[in-house]
């Protein structure tokens, strides 16, 4: 059976992420990612925020979380159990005495700050998210023309756009996400769109070739030349496909 970091690992690689992008959704420092995946419990930090580490990390990737955190447990710690230890108090001194109440009180303080430490993170991280996807993963707009720039065919520099304008074919490629993914467009060979889609959002572009990189197929719609393809593939699947002009929304998987 594979190693949980050897999963991890693949799982990451087969959505198409690398470790800085894991670190940017996540919130985990790459540094802590790359420990889960190499094994090197070492690295992490105390018990609980490790486990809250492995915990958010299955989750990201689509993995079965509490098999993920007790497969981690066992690795990590084997059968260790978590225990107080009564030190005597020093000649003189009067005795600690901690209450099981007392003791309660403080882990349901701590679990407390831990989760809502939690929230702020992820909360913050998806304000940043959606300021910095307003024109690239709006909902009716995804690919914006340069300030400046003439109308034209979204994806395609003004001097092609001017061409097309004169008889040129060019495929319509229409991208809209039922769940998160991350997808790569280019556009007559150059970029045109890198990034992670929300649930929701829809992304237009046009050339005379469109070459599409999803990193969770069954989270996606396509539709070529306002033709409906639906889903290039099951859901967590990374697929390419080439869309070119004139083949009538056929596509190639280079």
């Amino acid at each position: 059976m594979a190693a949980l970091g050897e999963i991890l690992r693949k799982r990451r690689e087969q959505l198409g992420f690398t470790l800085a992008q894991a670190e940017e959704e996540t919130k985990i420092r790459a540094l802590y990612l790359q420990a889960l995946e190499d094994e090197d419990f070492g690295v992490l930090p105390a018990r609980v925020y490790a486990t809250g580490f492995v915990r958010r990390y299955a989750r990201f990737l689509g993995l079965n979380e509490e098999e993920a955190v007790q497969w981690f447990k066992q690795l990590a710690y084997g059968d260790e159990e978590e225990a107080f230890i009564a030190l005597p108090a020093a000649k003189g001194a009067p005795a600690l005495a901690l209450s099981w109440p007392t003791v309660l009180a403080a882990l349901l303080f701590l679990l407390l700050a831990i989760a809502l430490g939690s929230w702020l993170a992820g909360y913050l991280g998806r304000q940043a998210q959606e300021r910095s996807s307003v024109d690239s993963a709006a909902p009716h707009a995804a690919v914006v023309p340069s300030a400046g720039a003439p109308a034209g065919t979204a994806g395609v520099p003004a001097k092609e756009n001017e061409q097309a304008g004169q008889g040129a074919e060019t495929v319509a490629v229409r991208l809209q996400a039922d769940e998160r993914c991350w997808v790569a467009v280019s556009v007559d060979g150059r970029a045109a769109y890198s990034g992670t889609m929300q649930k929701g959002a829809v992304l237009n572009f046009e050339g005379r070739q469109v070459a599409v990189t999803l990193g969770n197929a069954g989270g996606v719609r396509v539709s070529v030349d306002q033709r409906e393809l639906g889903r290039l593939g099951a859901s967590g699947q990374v697929v390419r496909r080439v869309f070119t002009a004139g083949a009538g929304g056929d596509a190639t998987a280079p």
